[in-house]
């Protein structure tokens, strides 16, 4: 279950790191890359839920630490701005998802 929710996560971030280089889908090699890890990713998913994983964890702990993995990507791989109130918010954010999660 370990290694089906670290594909799905890594899947996600990678993606994240090809869009830009789809340049809007334009860019066949970089779509079709995008594409097969997204579609991996949700077959990684799939197979979680299908092997029982309930998905009001699942959804709720991958929309918290995907954002934040992807705010990493963009500071380190594209050179977008990391002030600390962007991501101060994103991890309070992310916080208030996870915290959500464990009371409904």
């Amino acid at each position: 279950m370990i290694a089906l929710f670290t594909g799905a996560y890594v899947g996600q971030l990678m993606a994240i790191v090809l869009l830009p280089r789809t340049s809007g889908f334009t860019n066949p090699s970089a779509t079709m890359g995008f594409i097969t890890i997204s579609l991996f990713s949700a077959w990684t998913i799939a197979r979680l839920v299908h092997g029982g994983v309930s998905l009001g964890i699942l959804l709720p702990l991958m929309s918290a630490t995907v954002p934040l993995g992807a705010v990493v990507v963009g500071i380190v791989m594209h050179g977008e701005s990391a002030s600390f109130l962007r991501v101060a918010l994103l991890v309070f954010a992310c916080g208030l998802v996870g915290l959500a999660s464990r009371t409904a």
